[in-house]
């Protein structure tokens, strides 16, 4: 009997400490690559659109699957766990919030200009 109700408590436990199901990539793990995706689309417009006649929508894949790749995640996996959270609106903000925090860390960290002379 003690046996059975510490198994119940602890599943209860296991599925209640996120809220967030288990096919959903975790907040943490999802800044970053919508951080990656945003600087492969501003490569896209500064870079290669500029420079050629290519298609965009073509480009955008393959630079995403790129991002994709480098992280061990499948676009799948991506627009799956980025449809729950815009279902989750504040599970959503701490992701933009931790995404922006990022961003601004980034942009004030010394080594991340090289202002050496040559």
């Amino acid at each position: 009997m003690k046996f059975s109700s510490v198994i119940i408590i602890l599943f209860f436990l296991g599925s209640c400490t996120s809220g967030v199901p288990r096919d959903i990539l975790p907040q943490d793990k999802l800044g970053p690559i919508i951080f990656d995706l945003l600087r492969a689309d501003e490569y896209l417009n500064n870079f290669i659109l500029k420079d050629t006649l290519l298609n965009r929508e073509k480009e955008a894949i393959k630079l995403y699957q790129q991002v994709f790749h480098i992280h061990k995640i499948t676009s799948k996996d991506f627009f799956r766990s980025y449809k729950y959270y815009q279902a989750h609106p504040d599970n959503n903000k701490q992701i933009v919030d931790s995404l922006n925090a990022f961003v601004i860390r980034k942009r004030n960290k010394p080594d991340s200009i090289n202002l050496k002379a040559k």
